[in-house]
């Protein structure tokens, strides 16, 4: 997991790089970027396994670039709670600490987001092609 995060956060760090000024800022704007960060992760690692909200905290953490707002419990709890509230995780108390579980509802979301993902990812690579004449490589 260590490995795969190392990984993504590399990836992150190059896209920003490469991008134009005016591309960072959206790539780099706080609300977007954090808020959509954690509602993205929460909702991926509770699709794979229950946790607390620690373990979100470090994986947001362990992606995070340099750039980017800092992720802090501040900002993960109230995202876990606002999500609690619209159905897509649950939570349990375990002694003091929360643990969450993502619901059907949740689970829907995410696929949503992989598809939507999947279907932008291959319009951007049509749009290429056309624009450049070349095919996206990887």
């Amino acid at each position: 997991m260590e490995q795969l995060i190392a990984e993504i956060r590399d990836i992150r760090k190059k896209m920003v790089k490469n991008a134009p000024p005016e591309m960072k800022k959206v790539m780099l704007n706080k609300y977007v970027s954090t808020i959509f960060r954690i509602r993205l992760l929460a909702l991926a690692l509770l699709s794979k396994k229950e946790t607390y909200g620690y373990e979100i905290i470090n994986l947001a953490k362990g992606i995070s670039i340099e750039e980017e707002p800092r992720i802090s419990a501040s900002k993960v709890y109230p995202v876990l709670h606002e999500m609690e509230n619209k159905g897509l995780i649950k939570g349990r108390w375990h002694g003091r600490k929360k643990i969450y579980s993502i619901t059907k509802k949740g689970l829907k979301m995410m696929n949503w987001i992989k598809r939507s993902w999947k279907e932008s990812i291959i319009l951007q690579a049509k749009v290429f092609k056309k624009i450049f004449n070349e095919e996206v490589k990887t």
